[in-house]
């Protein structure tokens, strides 16, 4: 007779234990495929990381500082002198920037705007710069491994981001984090999984509290999901899967509200900081219509595709050329996968933004590294569709020598761009209204006069100009000296007088009307920048002092 069931039967343990029993124990696993190659695409991605590293790193206070960066310096030291930060949308953005320094001068020791230097400002932007080329290891099922290293290869030798990996303003930081939005939202997307969705709401957070032109950014990301949008399904339903879950895009809310709310108010001791956020549009639209930096649509294509000037030249067409073989594939190939809907998406996002830019007014070459992101990634997803479809081995390797041999010469012009011949020419077009190497001719002088004079670093210093814009960078270069004054204009009815006085060659022969005392003039032309010229003219103590100490054995 068959044994009587025990009152755990239903249960069917023991048929559980037993069928896992059965599987034997030391069945060999399917290797995953592919996985020597995700080592050797690990160690790639690692030389191509190094690569932008090196082309970054070297003397990167071989230059002198641009106005912008001396004006954001200037703003930092303020921040780590007092611990007290105020965000000011006109000409200093979002505080993110000033933030992220902050790690770096307190590893230096340092305490003062005196302490810090050119180092210490500008490895913020080359650390986002070499973390940019890593990013889009988090798209590789959107890129394909040859895809994720042709990307990084091409940000990595890219003069463009080359140049600006070594430019303290906030447009390195605002791309990484655009990055760090699209690569999430790829994420999201494609495992649906909420910790994405934070990690999307976090980058968007940080691209609003980097820079006021993220409204475009997230235009030209909302015109990418548009297309890819099937508004009507065969039932006549709308298609709700690419909007995600509604408490997934709650949390990224969330978050980039935090976010906004923490930084702008300057971790909640300024809420008027919250306030200015809003009113920040009005004057950024107001700086669109141009502002001195008005140019035509054709003036991004222009320095990008093939500039030359007086025997300096430069191009992205590397990055170009495979940014629109992606563009090509994400159009003519039908978008039936998630893949090819994140190709076809970037293609709109690109294309959009690239738009977005040309049309407005205001032009400064650090804003194509918006668009020249998208194309990056296009140039990536390209080159792996076109290794794909290219049949013929002796095609694939002439496709793989041209793309080396145009991503060795981005390398090198790279290089050019920022070596010390270069960093600072007008010649270059990524050195836009760049300080000259003159003038630290001029603040050389005064500090090696200054020496000759009984109060050092007490002297007095008047700086006269014919706009406040052309104060800078001194704030920078003279931050040690105590007296310190500037004036736009010559100003009636004021003592005027100083042991150096700096004068733009207009409003020299009235100055020294205005001066009671005697001064030496050199008659020496100081370039600050392009077509802006400045004078230097000095006690005439000072000048026999020195005079004094150069005949005395």
């Amino acid at each position: 007779m068959p044994p009587r069931p025990g009152p755990f039967s239903t249960l069917r343990l023991p048929q559980l234990f037993m069928n896992h029993a059965k599987k034997p124990r030391n069945r060999r696993r399917k290797p995953r495929a592919g996985g020597g190659t995700v080592r050797g695409f690990n160690y790639a991605l690692i030389l191509v990381c190094l690569l932008g590293l090196w082309l970054r790193f070297p003397a990167l206070d071989q230059k002198p500082l641009h106005h912008d960066e001396a004006n954001q310096a200037v703003k930092f030291g303020q921040l780590l002198e007092t611990g007290d930060y105020k965000y000011d949308p006109v000409d200093h953005h979002g505080p993110t920037l000033y933030y992220l320094t902050l790690p770096v001068a307190w590893l230096k020791g340092e305490k003062s705007l005196l302490d810090i230097d050119e180092w210490t400002i500008r490895l913020v932007p080359l650390v986002f710069g070499v973390a940019l080329l890593w990013l889009p290891i988090l798209a590789r099922g959107a890129l394909g491994y040859m895809g994720v290293l042709v990307t990084s290869l091409l940000l990595a030798t890219s003069p463009i981001f080359t140049y600006y990996s070594r430019y303290y303003v906030q447009e390195m930081l605002f791309v990484f984090f655009t990055l760090g939005a699209l690569v999430s939202l790829w994420r999201y997307q494609t495992s649906k999984q909420v910790s994405w969705a934070v990690w999307f709401g976090l980058s968007c957070g940080l691209m609003h509290t980097t820079k006021e032109t993220c409204v475009l950014s997230f235009a030209a990301m909302v015109a990418g999901g548009v297309i890819l949008f099937e508004p009507w399904r065969k039932a006549g339903r709308m298609d709700l899967r690419l909007l995600g879950k509604f408490s997934a895009g709650a949390w990224a809310l969330r978050v980039w509200i935090i976010v906004a709310l923490v930084l702008f108010s300057s971790f909640f001791t300024h809420w008027e900081g919250v306030a200015k956020a809003f009113g920040a549009y009005f004057h950024t639209v107001d700086r669109a219509g141009g502002q001195g930096h008005e140019k035509l649509f054709s003036y991004y294509w222009s320095i990008l595709f093939s500039y030359s000037e007086e025997g300096y030249s430069s191009s992205e067409i590397p990055l170009l050329l495979t940014g629109l073989v992606g563009i090509v594939f994400a159009f003519v190939e039908k978008a039936n996968n998630p893949r090819r809907r994140a190709a076809r998406f970037l293609a709109v996002y690109a294309l959009t933004i690239w738009l977005i830019y040309g049309l407005i007014p205001y032009k400064t070459p650090w804003l194509a590294l918006n668009f020249l992101l998208g194309f990056a990634l296009l140039g990536g997803h390209g080159i792996d569709r076109l290794l794909q479809v290219v049949r013929f081995n002796d095609a694939r390797l002439a496709i793989g020598l041209l793309l080396s041999w145009g991503l060795f010469a981005a390398h090198g012009r790279a290089r050019l761009a920022t070596s010390a011949y270069y960093a600072a020419d007008m010649r270059n077009p990524y050195a836009y209204v760049h300080t000259t190497d003159d003038f630290l001719k001029l603040v050389g002088e005064v500090q090696s006069l200054r020496v000759h004079h009984k109060l050092g670093m007490g002297a007095r210093i008047k700086i006269f100009t014919k706009s406040e814009a052309e104060h800078w960078p001194f704030p920078w270069y003279l931050r040690g000296y105590e007296r310190l004054k500037y004036y736009v204009g010559i100003p009636e009815d004021s003592y005027l007088d100083a042991e150096f006085i700096i004068v733009h060659p207009d409003l020299k022969d009235e100055l020294l009307q205005s001066l009671s005392k005697e001064y030496y003039d050199p008659y020496t032309d100081y370039s600050l920048r392009e077509g802006i010229i400045l004078n230097l003219i000095y006690g005439q103590g000072i000048r026999d002092a020195f005079i004094k100490a150069e005949t005395t054995p």
